[in-house]
């Protein structure tokens, strides 16, 4: 055993100061600062909104023109991403999408629906800012009667819990797999219109994939 280490403190729960260092070393990584806030928060465990917080309080004395990656299906885009109106622009054009997210091949009929794929990504950010903005507005003096409405969580502070359920609903709304698994396998031809998991499209959101 590591001098100064013993089980207890190695097997300990991270505390709220573990998390912030973990976002602190990405967000002052070249290449991990460029990604989301939620993919930020997805690799510390910890909430974009957490992210989003700690990148506007350390952005605040940085210039107001940044880079930043976004990945839509399977492309990634270099952005520009002015503070202030979050202005971006796209220097790069959108591969066509192959594979669902599962990484199943897309049949040709099916692929435009996928082709969505990154504007559900990118309104999961949107719903992280605001849900951030939001718990910016509650924490503040302005904010007390918008306080009483919100609900507390542990790592994420104040949110507002109709936001919230809009994220989830969007997420679980999103294309997930080409084929649906309850009528697939005895409709692999044609759709099934009588079909209750998919309603006859044929493809599965991650509600229904679940």
């Amino acid at each position: 055993m590591c001098r100064g280490v013993t089980l207890t403190s190695f097997f300990a729960p991270r505390t709220n100061a573990d998390k912030r260092k973990a976002v602190t070393l990405l967000l002052s990584d070249t290449e991990w600062s460029q990604l989301s806030h939620r993919k930020i928060g997805r690799r510390c465990q910890v909430d974009g909104k957490v992210v989003c917080r700690m990148r506007e309080s350390a952005s605040a004395a940085k210039p107001q023109i940044e880079k930043r990656r976004v990945r839509r299906g399977d492309t990634v885009y270099e952005m520009t991403v002015k503070a202030g109106n979050d202005a971006m622009t796209m220097t790069t054009q959108p591969a066509p999408v192959t594979t669902d997210m599962l990484g199943i091949p897309l049949p040709e009929s099916r692929a435009i629906v996928f082709t969505a794929h990154g504007d559900f990504r990118e309104a999961q950010d949107l719903f992280d800012r605001l849900l951030c903005v939001l718990d910016h507005i509650a924490q503040g003096p302005a904010g007390e009667l918008y306080r009483q409405e919100m609900i507390r969580t542990a790592d994420a502070g104040l949110v507002c819990a109709a936001v919230r359920m809009g994220r989830n609903k969007l997420l679980a709304a999103e294309p997930y797999c080409c084929y649906c698994p309850n009528c697939h396998p005895t409709h692999p031809i044609r759709p099934y219109p009588a079909c209750k998991k998919c309603g006859g499209r044929s493809w599965a959101s991650r509600q229904v994939s679940s």
